[in-house]
């Protein structure tokens, strides 16, 4: 067994006196151990939440911009078919494409194989007295690629609203320069019921 040094005195007094202070710091020590891990349960539980109403309120921030966009963009398209309408005649003319091509085409070098009338196409505005009429023609004729450009970037900036579809180019044989061209052009009009 070990002995207690005669030098060493144990003065149960001063102990008595020490001890409701050593009784404290255990029991707040022991207070801690118990409080310290729950609270940092729910400090991370917080941090947790805390993440999830940032990451929301991130998605919310964006949706926000994405709609304010949206919104522009279709303000910006109302715009673009209040243009594409004014090219609108306001009436069907059987010779309305004939008459814008000949107005595109008077300068240019096209040589003209076959004009022919497609099937008019109706779209009807649901709610409105009026509807679109497609009216295409189907278009074949030789030329460059410099002269097709040219064409076909007249039609583009013609007064009237029109479209190109069906588009191909084959070689021309006879021409090393010239190529065979055949195409569906349309204009459009509105009509009344």
């Amino acid at each position: 067994m070990a002995q207690i040094p005669k030098s060493f005195n144990f003065n149960k007094e001063q102990f008595l006196t020490f001890l409701p202070l050593i009784i404290c710091f255990f029991v707040i020590i022991l207070f801690l151990l118990f409080l310290i891990p729950s609270q940092m349960k729910k400090v991370s539980t917080l941090s947790a939440q805390l993440t999830d109403k940032k990451n929301s309120l991130t998605l919310v921030e964006r949706g926000s911009k994405s709609l304010s966009e949206a919104k522009k963009e279709i303000i910006e398209m109302g715009k673009r078919i209040v243009q594409l309408e004014k090219k609108l005649p306001k009436q069907i003319e059987t010779t309305l494409l004939i008459d814008t091509l000949k107005d595109i085409t008077e300068e240019a070098r096209l040589k003209f194989s076959s004009i022919e009338p497609l099937a008019q196409r109706n779209f009807e505005l649901k709610g409105q007295d009026e509807f679109y009429v497609e009216l295409p023609i189907a278009v074949k004729l030789k030329c460059t690629f410099f002269d097709l450009i040219d064409f076909i970037h007249k039609i583009e900036n013609s007064a009237r609203l029109m479209k190109i579809s069906k588009f191909t180019i084959r070689d021309n044989p006879q021409d090393v320069w010239e190529h065979n061209v055949e195409l569906s052009i349309s204009t459009f009009a509105t009509s009344h019921y």
